[in-house]
């Protein structure tokens, strides 16, 4: 899904600027991401 590619990029992008992590990311915040995108 190419919404759902989108949006893990930039929460990436973003989860490495503001905690400093690596990808992958965390389960739970895929979680989030999915919960996001089925709205």
């Amino acid at each position: 899904d190419k919404d759902r590619e989108e949006l893990v990029q930039v929460i990436t992008l973003h989860a490495e600027k503001t905690h400093n992590m690596k990808w992958p990311l965390p389960p739970n915040i895929m979680a989030e991401v999915d919960k996001q995108i089925k709205k």
